[in-house]
């Protein structure tokens, strides 16, 4: 497939590693065998000049963390950390580009419509997510300057234009509330 992207002329490709293939528990020990797999994935890029771009988590959060309470529960942010430490030192020599979270605004505005919310949940606890998603996000960041320098990392929000119904400023005031909180919230 790498082959094929190359001779598309592709000179970038966004990829996912998921959480489970490389802690299958969420947390302790890596998994050899995925991390050998995103190893493989990434030098196959690299040799064809096509720069790895890696979304670190995307709606994949491992069951046993899921278990625990997922988002919720506060060490959720440890793990997620010391995951993101680990992506970091096996492939930040030759991954530039990082994505913290993909579109943890559509995970908790819409988590039933994309089934990352396994339960019912309260607006409290949505929010209470969102903090933890944004805390996580923040800790990535930081191990990532701190660890890779040179590297790019931010988050992957899904942005939609939002229009007013009229021009009447009621509405114009309401589509701008709507979008800051669909949209620019999340940044």
């Amino acid at each position: 497939d790498v082959a094929l992207f190359a001779e598309l002329g592709l000179k970038a490709y966004r990829f996912s590693i998921s959480w489970s293939r490389i802690f299958p528990e969420g947390e302790g020990e890596p998994n050899p065998k995925g991390i050998a797999f995103y190893h493989s994935l990434i030098d196959e890029l690299v040799k064809h000049g096509i720069e790895p771009t890696v979304t670190i988590y995307h709606f994949d959060l491992p069951l046993a963390l899921e278990q625990k309470g997922g988002w919720k529960n506060r060490r959720t942010i440890d793990a997620y950390a010391a995951y993101a430490a680990t992506l970091f030192r096996e492939f930040g020599d030759r991954v530039r580009y990082w994505l913290t979270i993909n579109e943890q605004n559509m995970m908790i505005l819409k988590g039933g419509v994309v089934q990352t919310t396994v339960s019912p949940t309260t607006p409290e606890e949505l929010y209470l997510e969102c903090h933890h998603m944004f805390v996580a996000q923040a800790r990535a960041m930081s191990l990532c300057h701190e660890l890779l320098p040179g590297a790019k990392i931010g988050p992957a929000p899904n942005i939609s234009c939002v229009y007013p119904a009229t021009n009447d400023p009621a509405d114009v005031l309401a589509a701008d509330t709507f979008s800051s909180l669909r949209n620019w919230f999340y940044l």
